[in-house]
């Protein structure tokens, strides 16, 4: 009996011995990837920062209700919306559900106040086509819009969703309409050649014949020289283009961001591009003639959104917040600023779709869904476990462990008692204090914080050809 029992417990420990290598060998591959996992309660029960350093409240990842109605939670944003002319919420990328409270906020910002325009980070061009659909009035003729036009053109499944739930709003609230905004360069600008500039010019008689597609960067100065000169014919015509939006006034437009992103290409990124966001969001030609008099909700990286960050030497356009709220005379001092951080991704609907098929998106998206499947690829993770990008800090355990505590995949932060968490991290370790100090900078740039602990990638389109 007695050497049975040893033979169980040695079997039983050999197991678990077998199975800690294989775990072992599995976060060695994951780490070579560059995903590691989120811990586990019990991992974080002895973290520098405890739990009673951050007050939090609870905020919902889900989408906006058929109805408008599940802004409970946020209700803390009421006085905020009534007070100021801009809301800004700034995120790190590709978070489902970021969107997701996105929507929330704009719709309550909307029932608390009115705030007709959502600025998003796309390029403007699309502006006239998204907002003719969202203010079509037969639902037969708005869909056959979206199915020709808008499918080509709107690049990942909850931006489309979006659209969807403000066109429900405008249906049942025409007095309260809302619109969208996208204020960045024409980063497919190949697509904007194609679908709106020549054939708005070849109306007028005028055919470059170009190969778009051959086209790089430095081809756009001239090609952009020879459309404006047609467009001073087509002013005088008052031409039409296939769409009632597509005026030469508009057109005028999209050539001046066409000719920002061929500076921003050639000479200066950074600086050619915040130069045409800022005159985008606030020129009455560009976005101004949907906001300025009213209010607008501002969407985009965080890098966009601080409110508390003023530059030195007329540096201020650098980041749309700082120059809303330093420079702007109509929303200078009227602005409420929000940062909104993702922390894990999972793969999810993502798993099978091969991004050759799917529309343009951004380099780092791409990066992150074929880091995600090479792991999946291997059977390292599965499509609804989440991991991070990089190995988490002392404050990302703190943000860990309140939403384990709380059973919750987003914080809304009320306060983090400083003062006591930079000694706590001073006394353990200078890198911790250092680290933390540099949180605290950040922190000091916005008004609110969101942490949104996992949540799935965002979904990309597939070419229209790829659809089912």
């Amino acid at each position: 009996m007695f050497k049975m029992r040893t033979i169980t417990i040695l079997t039983v420990l050999l197991c678990f011995q077998m199975q800690a290598q294989k775990t072992a060998e599995k976060l060695d591959q994951l780490d070579n990837i560059g995903l590691y996992p989120l811990p586990t309660l019990d991992q974080l029960s002895d973290i520098t920062l405890q739990e009673y350093l951050m007050e939090t409240s609870r905020i919902s990842t889900d989408d906006i209700a058929a109805n408008f109605e599940n802004i409970e939670d946020l209700m803390w944003l009421k006085p905020h919306a009534q007070e100021n002319k801009v809301v800004l919420l700034g995120e790190n990328h590709y978070y489902r559900f970021i969107q997701h409270i996105r929507n929330r906020m704009f719709f309550a910002l909307n029932t608390f106040d009115q705030y007709p325009l959502i600025i998003l980070e796309n390029q403007y061009s699309l502006t006239g086509f998204v907002n003719h659909y969202l203010t079509l009035k037969d639902e037969s003729e708005a869909n056959e819009f979206l199915s020709k036009e808008l499918n080509n053109i709107i690049h990942n499944v909850e931006s489309m969703n979006l659209l969807k739930h403000m066109r429900r709003w405008n249906m049942r609230y025409p007095e309260k309409a809302l619109y969208v905004g996208y204020s960045d360069v024409e980063h497919d600008y190949r697509t904007t050649l194609k679908k709106l500039i020549i054939p708005y010019f070849q109306k007028l008689g005028f055919d470059q014949k170009l190969e778009v597609d051959d086209i790089i960067n430095s081809d756009l100065k001239e090609i952009l020289q020879l459309y404006r000169q047609q467009l001073a014919l087509a002013k005088k015509k008052n031409l039409e283009g296939q769409y009632p939006f597509i005026t030469p006034s508009y057109i005028e437009t999209v050539l001046d961001n066409l000719d920002s992103y061929y500076k921003c290409k050639i000479f200066d990124f950074n600086f050619y591009r915040q130069k045409a966001m800022v005159r985008n969001i606030t020129e009455k030609a560009f976005l101004g003639k949907y906001w300025l008099g009213k209010k607008a909700f501002i969407h985009a990286g965080a890098y966009h959104t601080p409110n508390h960050f003023e530059y030195p030497d007329g540096g201020n356009f650098y980041r749309e917040g700082s120059y809303l709220s330093y420079d702007f005379p109509y929303t200078k001092n009227k602005t409420y600023s929000i940062r909104i951080e993702g922390r894990a991704y999972a793969l999810d609907q993502m798993a099978d779709i091969d991004l050759e098929k799917c529309m343009h998106s951004g380099w780092y998206y791409q990066r992150s869904v074929k880091k995600f499947q090479k792991a999946y690829k291997k059977k390292l993770i599965a499509p609804d476990e989440s991991y991070v990008e990089s190995k988490m800090n002392a404050f990302d355990s703190l943000i860990m462990k309140k939403a384990l505590l709380n059973k919750k995949e987003a914080l809304l932060v009320d306060k983090v008692h400083w003062k006591p968490a930079l000694n706590s991290a001073k006394q353990e370790d200078k890198k911790k204090f250092t680290l933390l100090k540099g949180i605290l900078n950040t922190y000091q740039r916005y008004d609110k914080f969101i942490y949104v602990t996992r949540s799935p990638l965002t979904i990309a389109r597939l070419k229209q050809q790829d659809q089912d």
